[in-house]
């Protein structure tokens, strides 16, 4: 009899320890979803980026200077899932929110050739709300 106790005393330990792990985890797979903003740009792009929200604060554009070259990187995230939506980099340029669901993005090339303006180096990211 003592011998079943101990058994099912064994089995309630191992039961109580696998679902007090599992439970862990599940709390630390939800903390890595919730990662902010700023954490993901400092991830994706280096340390200190600036992060500027549009006007309804649905997305944010988040930007940071290589120190080696006159590149700058970018990306764009999604406030609500934190989804990196867009990235790409830019040279001696800039890249600004032009409405709440669009960046301008201003890419200087090297030489620019004497027929050509600023508005051919400029892309318009649009951002469509699902």
């Amino acid at each position: 009899m003592q011998r079943i106790n101990l058994v099912l005393s064994a089995l309630a330990f191992v039961a109580i320890l696998f679902f007090a792990c599992g439970g862990s985890t599940l709390t630390k797979r939800s903390s890595l979803q919730q990662l902010t903003i700023e954490e993901i740009a400092r991830k994706e792009l280096g340390n200190n980026p600036v992060i500027e929200l549009n006007g309804t604060k649905t997305y944010a554009l988040c930007l940071q200077r290589n120190k080696n070259s006159a590149m700058t990187n970018y990306i764009l995230i999604k406030a609500n899932d934190r989804a990196i939506t867009n990235k790409g980099q830019f040279r001696a340029g800039h890249a600004k929110w032009v409405s709440d669901n669009s960046v301008e993005i201003l890419d200087w090339p090297g030489i620019i050739r004497g027929d050509q303006r600023a508005s051919d180096f400029i892309k318009i990211i649009v951002l469509i709300e699902n």
